[in-house]
């Protein structure tokens, strides 16, 4: 590998964004947040999840770890006219510390990578030694229950126009991708979660000998043990455990009886994690446990026994 780069891949709201920001405490590394997400990072990514194989995607990954990508340029509202022409003269945040990173900070600092959607273009990454691969793994009901609050959509389109990962991955998911008008809210959402670790699960068990190349966390082992679990991970990944990581996660994890983020933003790290863990047992009925489970539980097996989806009105199995 180019050093010690890092793809942080998995579901949305699957706790990518959390792991990604303890390991960023470390200072170990040069953090980009989702830069290949549509119309948010680089420029030219025109799907969501972008599949190496389609639309030459591969071309715009090596361009990416080869520092020569540009970066998508908005116009803020907050913005004032000469900021954002300076911005497309100079670059946004993002291009700037791209920039330098590849300039300056090459041989002391590695790439992080924090990117759900890139998940369709890990085996190309890890095949080209451009970085190791931490797939964070969510319960499908625990994910529900994060979208559900967000009211998140999913454009399962950009999965069907890549013709390259269907017929390699998602043959037997392509007739619902086609029909997801007739599917539920949450067995819409099982399907995205399907679909995602599906591909994941395939393109690590290629590599079933370089475990430590191909990380696989549990977010509900995480909020069960931060510390430890966290701790482990920088262990793994060979990079120091700083104090400033300890104080970060202390912090943000160990916030008594608080689940939800506050003011329901999208990303509020002060938490109980313990408690967020089965928040979504109160939440969901027994008819949406059983559509999800119904669509998930031949992957979800992998990761989770039985018993955990028992809900707290315990209904369900």
């Amino acid at each position: 590998m180019e050093g010690n780069n890092i793809v942080l891949v998995g579901v949305p709201r699957g706790g990518t964004t959390y792991i990604g920001k303890v390991l960023e405490k470390t200072n170990a590394y040069t953090y980009f947040h989702e830069p290949f997400r549509i119309n948010h990072g680089i420029s030219s990514i025109d799907h969501w999840f972008p599949f190496s194989q389609s639309f030459n995607y591969s071309k715009i990954v090596d361009e990416f770890f080869n520092g020569s990508s540009k970066f998508v340029i908005k116009r803020h509202p907050q913005n004032k006219i000469w900021e954002y022409y300076l911005k497309k003269l100079i670059g946004n945040r993002d291009q700037v510390k791209y920039r330098k990173h590849f300039l300056h900070t090459r041989s002391s600092k590695s790439l992080l990578i924090k990117d759900p959607t890139a998940s369709f273009l890990c085996d190309y990454i890890f095949n080209k030694k451009y970085a190791k691969i931490i797939i964070v793994v969510r319960h499908p009901m625990a994910f529900y229950c994060s979208v559900k609050q967000k009211r998140s959509e999913f454009d399962f389109k950009s999965l069907l126009a890549q013709n390259e990962l269907i017929e390699m991955y998602l043959k037997e998911e392509s007739i619902f991708l086609k029909n997801v008008n007739d599917l539920s809210y949450e067995q819409r959402a099982a399907l995205l979660w399907r679909c995602i670790y599906k591909v994941l699960i395939a393109m690590k068990n290629k590599y079933a000998d370089r475990e430590d190349d191909w990380i696989l966390v549990r977010h509900e082992d995480v909020c069960d043990s931060p510390l430890e679990s966290l701790q482990t991970l920088c262990r793994r990944l060979n990079i120091q455990f700083t104090e400033e990581t300890e104080r970060f996660i202390i912090e943000t994890s160990y916030n008594k009886g608080k689940i939800l983020a506050k003011g329901n933003i999208l990303h509020d790290f002060k938490r109980d994690s313990s408690a967020l863990k089965d928040y979504w047992k109160k939440m969901v009925t027994d008819t949406e446990t059983k559509n999800i489970y119904d669509i998930t539980s031949d992957l979800a097996s992998l990761f989770y026994d039985k018993s955990s989806w028992q809900n707290e009105k315990a209904l369900f199995l």
